[in-house]
């Protein structure tokens, strides 16, 4: 019972087209690499890393992530859709993602931005009703995960989350649309 709520489809795009740039571009970053907003404000270009990948013998890119909630080491790799997004973000020294003063976010600060943000920019209204929240991205890419046909294993090592984490951030999903998701990935 309980838990954050995932954001639908619309609402990840209401957030990404609405919200101010900084703001937009956590929801993109949430959305792409399933990471919690204390992770993601701490992200920074110099975290890319390629990897070797053997059984389609290509170079893959993904961000190393130090998880602060676990400490956790992971490497997130990259969609192809996230890269073509990242190559039209503007490069700066720090974080990827800035205050609009060009400070560095705190967890706590992004929250109460976020919040100010959705609370008071008429088209996030929607966004409002629901009273979503950051860290219902996770969620949200675990679901999108899900509908892709990514089994709970992949998803968790994807997103360095436990498989019953996976398991908690999917049940609540549609289960309409889960079951078209299903239908088109066996189609």
């Amino acid at each position: 019972d309980g838990g954050h709520e995932p954001w639908s489809f619309k609402e990840v795009e209401i957030g990404e087209e609405y919200a101010r740039p900084d703001l937009s571009r956590v929801i993109t970053m949430a959305l792409h690499t399933g990471q919690r907003g204390s992770d993601i404000v701490r992200m920074v270009p110099n975290d890319i890393e390629e990897k070797y990948d053997p059984i389609f013998n290509a170079k893959h890119r993904g961000i190393n992530v130090t998880q602060q909630k676990t400490g956790r080491r992971l490497w997130v790799p990259f969609t192809v859709e996230f890269e073509r997004i990242l190559s039209t973000w503007e490069r700066k020294p720090g974080p990827f993602i800035l205050k609009p003063d060009g400070g560095v976010f705190t967890r706590p600060q992004l929250s109460a931005h976020w919040n100010f943000e959705r609370d008071t920019k008429e088209p996030l209204k929607p966004l409002k009703e629901r009273e979503l929240v950051i860290h219902g991205l996770r969620a949200t890419a675990v679901v999108r995960a899900r509908k892709s046909g990514l089994s709970t294993l992949q998803i968790s090592n994807w997103f360095g989350m436990s498989e019953p984490m996976v398991a908690r951030y999917s049940r609540l999903a549609d289960q309409g649309e889960m079951a078209m998701a299903a239908v088109h990935f066996i189609d």
